[in-house]
């Protein structure tokens, strides 16, 4: 017969495999084979463990020091969370208005450090909206500051509870 497919011939689409029950067709790279690859997994252990198999330090872990301290840096080296501050600065407004709390910052990336003589600007965009309750919606707003010559130094995302 030149249309049979002979013993264990691969049919990924069928339950069993196919001819011989090649175990169910996942060894196969076949439709049931993808399920395998789309499963989540928890891995359980220690932070030390935990931060070694991830390559990312986990909360509780032993930390890992190296270089100098950032308490050490001096004035005329203002980066970091001194930064966020000057930027906040810039742009919360002292009236009383819509915006009712800051309540979240994330993705945080310091691009390049930024020195005494330098001067900033920031650029706040609003990402997306996300109504909570009769009363108040987030608002999540992309931050991006730059120095005197334009180049990125920081930028992050801003979570504000605004009144409706």
């Amino acid at each position: 017969m030149s249309d049979a497919t002979g013993h264990g011939a691969p049919m990924p689409h069928m339950t069993h495999g196919g001819p011989g029950r090649a175990g169910g067709g996942e060894e196969l790279g076949g439709i049931r084979a993808v399920t395998k690859y789309m499963q989540r997994t928890a891995i359980q252990g220690s932070p030390d463990i935990l931060s070694a198999i991830g390559r990312k330090w986990v909360p509780g872990a032993t930390e890992v020091t190296g270089g100098s301290h950032p308490f050490t840096r001096h004035f005329n080296d203002p980066h970091g969370y001194l930064l966020l501050s000057f930027a906040a600065g810039l742009f919360v407004h002292p009236e009383p208005g819509p915006v009712l709390a800051n309540i979240g910052l994330e993705k945080l990336h310091f691009l390049k450090p930024v020195e005494a003589n330098d001067s900033i600007k920031v650029q706040l965009t609003v990402k997306s909206k996300a109504p909570r309750n009769d009363q108040y919606g987030e608002v999540k707003w992309h931050v991006a500051l730059t120095n005197q010559s334009d180049e990125p130094v920081a930028e992050y995302e801003l979570l504000t509870m605004n009144a409706f």
